[in-house]
């Protein structure tokens, strides 16, 4: 999987976790012909979300965290709110993987701190703090 991230070139997602985004990028393109960049883009940063997503990119982000193997506190929640309000659905989510990884010491990456930053910067009532989080995985 590392060595079909590392050919997708973004070397920011070459951890065990993260590299799946970009190598899945690379095999869409590669090996399906795939070529409409709002669809690689979508698979490529679906483990970190980023800045500017597309409505497409959350979805593609929000499907990978509301499998059904997930568990975690505002999981139910998430799932409902990515049927009527996908942004308040993603802030819950980036908050529930901030809190995750804080429990577990380990450092979000960027593009997950600039995706949750833009998110919570929005000016769209109902974006306050959840009463408490779980873990992300």
């Amino acid at each position: 999987m590392i060595q079909y991230a590392a050919l997708a070139g973004d070397r920011s997602l070459m951890d065990d976790e993260l590299a799946h985004g970009p190598a899945g990028a690379w095999m869409a393109r590669q090996q399906y012909q795939i070529a409409d960049p709002a669809i690689l883009q979508a698979i490529q940063y679906h483990t970190t979300g980023c800045r500017g997503m597309s409505k497409l990119d959350k979805i593609i982000f929000i499907a990978d965290k509301v499998e059904p193997a997930r568990t975690y506190t505002h999981l139910s929640e998430i799932r409902r709110l990515a049927e009527t309000d996908l942004d308040r659905a993603m802030l819950i989510c980036l908050r529930e993987i901030d809190s995750f990884l804080i429990r577990e010491k380990l450092t979000p990456h960027p593009y997950t701190n600039e995706a949750r930053a833009e998110l919570a910067g929005k000016n769209c009532p109902g974006r306050e703090e959840p009463a408490e989080s779980a873990s992300a995985e």
